[in-house]
């Protein structure tokens, strides 16, 4: 008698610097063949239980040449796919299971007795659709999920349109640089020899494969809105409001408001008490976004109120990060420009938040790896742990 195997999956998908626990709905699941009755649309049911026996799991037909797919309702940017696999019995065969995002390689998984959970990594490759195929033995799925996040897409090379090439840092660095340079359309970065290459157009001339490298259009980090994307239910409240500007300022003065959805022809505003709100859900016209986005990380004309350690004058926004990252009671700041003064608060968000034109907020928890965009200078010796990682430099 065969054997069967289970596996569920959930695809992540995450920013730079960050864990999103964003969800996309997933639609037209298929399969390469259905066996024992275990149709595609069951990996996209609700239901992770990993028995096969409890009627939520999809199943192929042979024990050659399997896939499974299913369509995003929005294009996303995947960071990496978790399978959860049978425990029961025939856990072996997972054992070299690939995984793609459209059509771009992810990779596979490796086996290991006893283990029964593998996360495989895609760095941010952008698609349509999440796809696992299993060469060599059955493939049953018993969920799928998909969490949107996430800018950049490894192992791709944005070929050619180069403006110009330099060192930095890291690639939040190489980021920085992009959004200083009103010609930047798109960068690519390579971690192993810190080299950044900005470009003037979106993918560059053409997106190849080229491992070691990573790219990113420009407008995905400074975009937070997901187009034609409805944030259903968790609503507080809604009303009409100028722009979608003061939507995100309506929200930021809302301490129960995680996310918000926004309508361009009526000028309405949702104010959400979840991210995401209570699913995500594809609808034409309004347009999305979590609040922990478009804080990211300095909230303009906002205040975080008392809560305060010291304040001091500054030469800029950076060096009173710095400050902060070297004072292990701050948690957060104020900064205003016209002034150059710099607040170092106890908290996150001071006391409360309030509304303040003029002034600039941010948590540190919020600021990638190291807290701010700085070059290390050749004889930094020191590691830094901050803001969601670890920075090494010797």
């Amino acid at each position: 008698m065969m054997q069967l195997i289970s596996i569920a999956v959930l695809v992540l998908l995450c920013a730079s610097g960050s864990t999103s626990e964003k969800t996309v709905e997933l639609v037209s699941a298929s399969q390469s063949g259905t066996g024992w009755n275990g149709v595609a649309s069951r990996a996209i049911d609700g239901n992770t239980a990993g028995n096969y026996g409890l009627n939520s799991c999809m199943h192929s037909d042979i024990d050659t040449n399997n896939w499974w797919m299913a369509d995003f309702v929005v294009k996303s940017s995947v960071g990496k796919v978790i399978i959860h696999n049978r425990e029961d019995c025939c856990s072996e065969r997972i054992n070299g299971a690939k995984v793609y995002v459209g059509h771009v390689y992810c990779g596979e998984v490796v086996y290991e007795i006893g283990k029964t959970v593998y996360k495989v990594e895609c760095g941010g490759i952008i698609g349509e659709s999440v796809k696992i195929v299993q060469e060599a033995e059955f493939l049953t799925l018993c969920e799928v999920q998909v969490e949107i996040g996430g800018c950049f897409q490894k192992d791709m090379d944005f070929a050619a349109a180069d403006i110009t090439s330099f060192r930095v840092s890291s690639d939040e660095m190489c980021i920085l640089r992009c959004n200083e340079n009103e010609k930047c359309k798109s960068i690519t970065y390579q971690e192993s020899t810190k080299r950044c290459w900005l470009k003037s157009k979106d993918n560059g001339d053409r997106i190849s494969h080229l491992p070691g490298v990573k790219s990113a259009n420009k407008k995905c980090f400074q975009g937070c809105f997901q187009k034609d994307t409805d944030f259903y239910a968790a609503d507080i409240t809604s009303f009409g409001v100028s722009s979608d500007e003061m939507c995100i300022l309506r929200c930021n003065e809302n301490e129960k408001c995680k996310s918000i959805t926004y309508q361009e022809s009526t000028k309405r505003c949702w104010l959400k008490s979840k991210d995401n709100g209570d699913r995500i859900s594809h609808l034409p016209g309004v347009k999305s976004a979590n609040k922990k986005c478009f804080q990211g990380c300095f909230q303009k004309d906002t205040d975080f109120y008392a809560a305060d350690i010291t304040s001091f004058g500054v030469s800029s926004d950076e060096m009173c990060i710095l400050r902060c990252n070297e004072n292990e009671k701050c948690k957060s700041i104020t900064y205003r420009e016209s002034t150059k003064w710099c607040w170092l608060k106890s908290k996150d968000n001071g006391d409360r938040i309030s509304h303040l034109p003029g002034v600039k907020s941010a948590n540190m928890n919020c600021f990638p790896v190291d807290g701010v965009w700085q070059e290390w200078t050749e004889t930094s010796a020191c590691t830094v742990t901050c803001g969601g990682g670890t920075k090494s430099s010797a």
